[in-house]
C-alpha cells in the first residue's frame, strides 16, 4: 500500500512538473493560441511570476504599475549626448503617473556609454535595453532611452518593444517640429502615449486624447501645438480605473 501512495505521489509530482514546463511554455513563445492568452492573463497578475517567467511584451508589468504595493516607480532616462529630453521631464512625468496610476516617482538620469548612432534597428533597441538593464529594485522600473530615430520605420516617434520600456526619438521630432514649443509638447504626449502602451492601453480614434493612433507616427499627425494632446479621455481613465480595481 505504501509503495502505491510513493508512486501516485511522484506520478503527480511529474504531473505538476510537466503541467508548469508546458504553461510556461505557452505563456512565452505560443502566447497567440487561445489557452495562451488565458495562462497569461492569469499569470500577469502576479508581477513575481512576470518578473520569474521573463514575460517581456509591453503590458506584462501593467498589474505592478497599478498595484497598491508598490507606492513609488523608478523611473529611470537615459540619454546620449545630442538627444536629451525636456528640462521639465521630472514635472511632467510625475503629474503623468499621478494621473494614471497615482503614484511617486524616483526619477535618475542617466547618460548613455554606447556610441550614438543615426539610426536605431529593433536588434540595436534590445541590445541598449539588455546592456543598460536595470537590477532588481523594490519598486517597478519604467526605463526611458532618448535616442535619435528608428531605423525600421523613420516616421515613428516613439516605441515599445518590452515590458518596462520606452524609446523616444528625439531627433524625429527636432526634425519635423517648427519650434522648441512644438517639440517639447509633442515628446510628452509621445511618452505618454507609450505610457499608456506598457499600462495595455489600446489606440483610440479621438484626437484630443494621448491615446490617439494619430499619435503613433507624425506621418498621420497635423503638427499644430494646440492639437497635440496631454491627457488622457474618459475612456482610457475608465479603462485605468478597471485595472487598478483588479490588480492585487
Amino acid at each position: 500500500m505504501l509503495k502505491i501512495i510513493k508512486t501516485l505521489f511522484l506520478v503527480g509530482i511529474i504531473f505538476v512538473i510537466f503541467y508548469i514546463v508546458i504553461s510556461i511554455y505557452l505563456v512565452k513563445f505560443d502566447s497567440t493560441s487561445p489557452l495562451g492568452q488565458n495562462l497569461r492573463k492569469s499569470i500577469i497578475k502576479y508581477p513575481f511570476l512576470v518578473s520569474f517567467i521573463n514575460l517581456n511584451q509591453p503590458g506584462d508589468n501593467r498589474y505592478a504599475y497599478v498595484s497598491a504595493h508598490n507606492p513609488t516607480i523608478s523611473v529611470k532616462v537615459f540619454y546620449t549626448p545630442n538627444v536629451i529630453p525636456d528640462t521639465d521631464i521630472s514635472t511632467w512625468i510625475t503629474n503623468m503617473m499621478t494621473e494614471t496610476v497615482g503614484k511617486k516617482i524616483d526619477l535618475e538620469m542617466l547618460p548613455l556609454t554606447e556610441a550614438e548612432a543615426l539610426s536605431y534597428s529593433d536588434q540595436d533597441l534590445n541590445l541598449i535595453r539588455k546592456n543598460n538593464e536595470s537590477e532588481k529594485f523594490n519598486n517597478p522600473v519604467l526605463n526611458i532611452y532618448y535616442l535619435t530615430s528608428y531605423a525600421e520605420k523613420p516616421s515613428y516617434l516613439g516605441l515599445t518593444l518590452h515590458r518596462d520600456t520606452i524609446f523616444i526619438f528625439k531627433q524625429t521630432m527636432l526634425d519635423i517640429s517648427e519650434k522648441l514649443e512644438i517639440t517639447k509638447r509633442l515628446e510628452q504626449s509621445t511618452v505618454s502615449h507609450e505610457w499608456g502602451h506598457l499600462l495595455d492601453l489600446p489606440h483610440i480614434e479621438e484626437l484630443g486624447c494621448v491615446m490617439s493612433n494619430y499619435l503613433e507616427t507624425y506621418e498621420n499627425w497635423p503638427m499644430k501645438e494646440s492639437m497635440i494632446p496631454l491627457t488622457h479621455c474618459w475612456s482610457t481613465l475608465y479603462a485605468l480605473d478597471k485595472l487598478k480595481a483588479s490588480a492585487r
